[in-house]
């Protein structure tokens, strides 16, 4: 009966994400429809259940010195490391891994989106730190929202 209940349920959601067609209107110039070729469809009930089902490997993308954290669709990633080479080294090596996931899921990442906040308590000095990845300068930010809750650099 299960196998049953989960073909069914294929072809339920299946029917959902077939014949999708969407059109853009900026300024009040209205593009022509285009048939949605892959993704989640927005504005409906089952578009979060699905947006997470679509991303759910996306915490595997770690390392030790790093932890991905998601809420809705936003990501955070968190890295730690107390030597600043090697820091910038993992920082890398995520984004590529993370960059090759993106890739084979059909996405890109918004680099307009991407910030950066380097926390420090207040007796350490600010180091100036210079993230870029495949000549995308990610820009620093002295305080972010984060699940709700406001933070600056200091966390004070």
């Amino acid at each position: 009966m299960a196998r049953i209940l989960c073909f069914i349920n294929l072809i339920w959601i299946t029917g959902i994400l077939e014949g999708q067609y969407i059109m853009t209107d900026n300024s009040n110039k209205v593009s022509g429809w285009a048939k949605v070729r892959h993704g989640v469809p927005q504005v409906s009930v089952l578009g979060p259940l699905l947006f997470l089902l679509y991303i759910n490997d996306l915490p595997k993308i770690r390392n030790k010195t790093s932890v991905p954290i998601i809420f809705a669709d936003d990501t955070s990633i968190l890295f730690a490391h107390s030597n600043l080479i090697d820091f910038n080294k993992h920082i890398h090596i995520v984004f590529a891994t993370l960059n090759k996931w993106f890739k084979a899921n059909q996405l890109l990442q918004n680099f307009n989106k991407t910030n950066y906040i380097h926390f420090t308590t207040k007796r350490n000095m600010s180091v100036n730190l210079k993230i870029d990845f495949n000549s995308n300068l990610i820009t620093s930010s002295s305080h972010t929202k984060f699940l709700g809750v406001m933070m600056d650099s200091t966390l004070s």
